[in-house]
């Protein structure tokens, strides 16, 4: 297989540009400016720490929340004058189009009655003919109606850790079959800096070993890519249907947010 680079930031405005922030925040600006965040974090009222860096104050014009946890659900301190999505809907404007597909949240950890039953919404963000899909705490048998509400998936954020927090390795290999993406980007894992021991979540190391060789691994070195359909990899080419590209954490270190 030809060796492939993903796409960096070497012509910035001309796509659009994902940031992943950490646990399962991710930060999209556009070439025209339009800026949303998907499920900013915050630390739980009276419970265990998971975080040790504030989520930043970022000017917004879109925030998504794919459910009401405190790790994915910190939208009222960021709010200000933009549009919140955290029920079925979306919104579009300018060159950037959001919506919300309902679903239902995985029963964590994999014991009779744990977890909970409740609403989980699937992202889904278009700009300039790339198609995200941002699955939250999301089960792993989603509905057909909901893969077909969805339909095409370029770019598909999962949550995996090596503890299974949310979802096994097998159930993480049935959602990527689902939406058959080109580019899987893994979150909701331990980052050291930002994560701390007191969440129980790991790293993903184990789960990048089971991958096998037909899906080949690209570790970013950085937080922060472009998003051009004629740079993503073609499925075609591909024996495991999809690249897994591995980003890093900005708010793990001083990097800075777009």
């Amino acid at each position: 297989m030809t060796e492939r680079q993903p796409p960096d930031k070497n012509n910035p405005g001309a796509d659009p540009l994902l940031q992943y922030l950490g646990h399962a925040a991710f930060h999209l600006t556009t070439p025209g400016r339009v800026r949303l965040v998907i499920d900013p974090f915050q630390n739980p009222r009276g419970g265990r720490n998971w975080f040790l860096k504030k989520f930043p104050a970022l000017k917004l014009h879109i925030i998504a929340v794919t459910h009401d946890h405190f790790d994915h659900n910190a939208y009222s301190a960021l709010g200000g004058i933009s549009t919140i999505l955290k029920s079925r809907g979306g919104v579009k404007l300018n060159d950037l189009e959001v919506k919300l597909v309902p679903e239902r949240h995985s029963r964590a950890l994999h014991r009779p009655g744990a977890g909970t039953d409740m609403p989980n919404h699937l992202v889904i963000v278009e700009s300039h003919g790339v198609r995200l899909c941002h699955v939250g705490d999301n089960r792993a048998d989603i509905a057909p109606e909901a893969i077909e509400a969805v339909g095409r998936v370029d770019v598909l954020t999962v949550p995996v850790d090596d503890s299974r927090h949310l979802l096994t390795y097998e159930e993480v290999a049935r959602m990527i079959a689902l939406f058959a993406p080109r580019v899987v980007i893994p979150m909701h894992y331990f980052h050291d800096g930002l994560t701390t021991e007191a969440s129980t979540l790991k790293g993903i190391d184990g789960w990048l070993a089971s991958l096998g060789p037909d899906v080949p691994v690209r570790h970013i070195g950085s937080s922060e890519i472009t998003l051009a359909s004629d740079t993503l990899p073609g499925p075609c080419k591909l024996p495991g249907g999809h690249e897994v590209w591995v980003m890093q954490a900005a708010l793990a270190g001083a990097r800075r947010t777009i």
